[in-house]
């Protein structure tokens, strides 16, 4: 009579280390699905506020938005934030009682995420008051130190070519915080500078893959289409490095 071989330890530990090698690529397969899923999100957001610019620009010969509020890129008045909402077909409420509107924000930036009162709320009580958006509006040109072209009018020389609303991507580049040989372009998960420390929060770049590499962000253009760009095709858009934040595209 011929009995069946019972596993051994060894056996058992093979199905084990299987098992485990298996779920690790669940995993991460399920991660990179859940990132792709949130960087379309982020491009229809984009899309989204492209169509709204472009109905302003349409109503004013052409002009974009002036922009007062904030000191960052990222910082919008709010009667500009209610003037693309009411382009882009949304009930304008008053500041006050004006929910968050998620078109405004990436769904992969994660203190943005867990604190999106705050930063849709930021600036009240500053005159002129403002939000502290997900997006970069390429028209806001306050930002001390950046020489760059900025975009007044969606009547430009090439269109398919000119940047007007970005992803965030910034790092801290400090090197009294960051030592250069350590993190070579900066912190882009922990931003010291600003006023969100103040409030136990440390702005960060979207889709990050490492607090030293972010996997890049969505460009939209003035024509109104959008692309993703990777961040080893992006550039540094401030000049020294005790710069805080950089700004990336």
């Amino acid at each position: 009579m011929r009995f069946k071989r019972a596993f051994s330890r060894k056996d058992l530990l093979a199905i084990i280390i299987c098992a485990f090698f298996l779920l690790a690529v669940m995993g991460s397969v399920g991660k990179k699905g859940r990132e792709n899923a949130k960087r379309m999100v982020c491009a229809s957001n984009i899309s989204e506020l492209l169509e709204g610019m472009t109905v302003y620009a349409g109503e004013n010969d052409g002009r974009l938005p002036y922009e007062e509020g904030g000191n960052w890129i990222w910082d919008v008045d709010y009667d500009v934030i209610n003037a693309l909402l009411d382009c882009m077909g949304t009930d304008v409420q008053e500041p006050s009682d004006m929910p968050v509107q998620d078109v405004f924000y990436c769904p992969s930036n994660i203190p943005q995420k867990k604190a999106r009162d705050i930063y849709w709320t930021y600036g009240y009580y500053d005159f002129p008051p403002f939000r502290v958006i997900g997006y970069l509006f390429l028209w806001a040109a306050r930002w001390n130190g950046y020489s760059g072209e900025f975009v007044s009018s969606i009547y430009v020389d090439n269109p398919a070519e000119t940047e007007l609303v970005i992803d965030i991507v910034m790092s801290d580049e400090n090197p009294m915080r960051w030592p250069q040989d350590e993190y070579p372009n900066g912190n882009f998960a922990r931003i010291t500078c600003g006023g969100m420390p103040y409030h136990g929060i440390y702005d960060s770049s979207s889709h990050l893959i490492t607090e030293k590499e972010p996997a890049g962000g969505n460009i939209g253009f003035v024509d109104g289409h959008v692309t993703w760009r990777p961040f080893s095709q992006m550039e540094n858009r401030l000049g020294t490095i005790y710069d805080c934040p950089v700004f990336w595209w």
